[in-house]
């Protein structure tokens, strides 16, 4: 990975935007990208530049990063495209990426949709399905769907049969994800749950669960890292989110099979209206239905296990995992 290397994704030299370009010229094209995922394309404006003479320029495919000479044209407006894209496609990458026969995870990200729009809405959740969905921005592949190619169907991908993006434009793409947006909206989402637990209010329970379920289920859908401090930072952040939620609890057991969501005093105490309640009680009872598989899964320390992370919420005396993240699960 010498180019990776020398041309980081992350931080003040991210996606070579610091770079002066040799533009070819003032013409810009756009190129139209997508995942499939979208009823409309994702739009970058790019432009052609003269490259410079570098060795072992090759993406992780093993291709020439300069074989399609074009950059996107400018960082601020292409993370604009991407924002809006997001927006624009929360519910169509929830509706592709997720089973709706598996009511454990569909119904929270369904609950937290609605409360993010309706009636009042809510930034935080709609902060989360955003991280949710822009996170799979990185994980799966882009190709072009529109008839401005750049020549790009020059250039075989050896791992899909589609016209993939030219390397490093693709490269300046997932920089910009990464470093402009990913990274901001991140510790926003962070910040507001660790705000909401502070405020140490029985009424943002709900709210409190709702984020905390759908950043451990991203945590739970990302590649399998070979990078150790990133393991480690995935550990730990898990980990807090998981402190704050039982924190949160108060030493009630939500989860339990005697606890009942349609008590007067609890709907009371959380806040809930009536179909909020009804939806806690029928989880409530989903979750005991499964909760030998579940914390068989959470017991292990095979971290890519689906439920690993997200298992850990229902635990009436949750305490941290000693994780061994000296190196990957096997």
């Amino acid at each position: 990975m010498p180019f990776y290397k020398r041309h980081p994704m992350i931080g003040p030299t991210y996606g070579d935007f610091h770079i002066a370009k040799d533009w070819a010229g003032a013409t810009t094209r756009l190129l139209d990208i997508t995942q499939g995922r979208g009823p409309v394309p994702l739009t970058l404006e790019v432009r052609e530049f003269s490259p410079p003479s570098e060795e072992n320029a090759l993406d992780l495919k093993g291709r020439s990063m300069y074989y399609i000479p074009w950059a996107i044209a400018d960082a601020e407006s292409a993370e604009r495209a991407v924002n809006a894209y997001a927006d624009a496609n929360v519910e169509s990458y929830l509706d592709a990426l997720l089973d709706d026969s598996n009511h454990l995870v569909w119904d929270v990200f369904h609950a937290a949709l609605r409360l993010s729009v309706f009636s009042t809405p809510n930034n935080l959740l709609r902060s989360v399905l955003r991280l949710w969905v822009i996170c799979r921005f990185i994980e799966s592949g882009w190709r072009v769907c529109g008839n401005e190619t750049l020549n790009a169907e020059t250039l075989k991908d050896p791992f899909y049969d589609w016209i993939s993006p030219p390397p490093y434009i693709d490269y300046q793409f997932a920089s910009i994800v990464i470093h402009r947006v990913l990274e901001p909206l991140r510790l926003k989402t962070l910040r507001g749950l660790q705000t909401l637990v502070l405020a140490n209010k029985s009424s943002n329970w709900y709210q409190i669960f709702l984020v905390s379920f759908i950043l451990l289920h991203n945590y739970e859908l990302q590649e399998r890292y070979l990078d150790m401090p990133l393991v480690r930072a995935t550990h730990s952040g898990a980990k807090t989110i998981l402190a704050h939620f039982h924190y949160g609890c108060k030493g009630q057991r939500p989860f339990r099979e005697d606890f009942d969501w349609k008590a007067p005093q609890i709907r009371r105490m959380a806040q809930l209206d009536a179909e909020q309640s009804v939806f806690m009680e029928r989880y409530k009872e989903q979750v005991t239905r499964n909760v030998a598989s579940l914390r068989a899964i959470n017991r292990t320390d095979k971290y890519e296990e689906k439920y690993w992370f997200v298992s850990q919420l229902f635990e009436e005396d949750w305490s941290p995992r000693d994780t061994c993240e000296h190196s990957p699960p096997s």
